[in-house]
């Protein structure tokens, strides 16, 4: 199994407003949303999991995404707004 891991730097008082659409986005995308924050450490973060069973399961994913859907339309509209420019993303596998 692996992770894709997104990861945004949230600007002030928008974390609730970037967690809330991160959860509309995951979810019409067809996963259950797994949006985290830090209790304590980078408490400016937002971080979003997805996990896949393998590589091609990924890859295959990603050219179904429809990029048209309003939530990922809505998403790239705000981020620029909530978030402060690099984002990261890694791939991690499960053991």
């Amino acid at each position: 199994m692996i992770v894709e891991r997104w990861t945004w730097e949230v600007r002030p008082d928008n974390q609730s407003e970037v967690i809330e659409s991160l959860k509309a986005l995951v979810k019409a995308l067809g996963f259950t949303p797994r949006i985290c924050t830090y209790r304590f450490g980078a408490v400016d973060k937002v971080v979003s999991d997805i996990e896949f069973e393998s590589f091609l399961d990924r890859e295959k994913w990603w050219e179904g995404v429809d990029r048209n859907l309003p939530e990922y339309l809505a998403w790239i509209e705000k981020q620029s707004d909530l978030t402060e420019a690099g984002r990261t993303c890694e791939l991690l596998i499960v053991h």
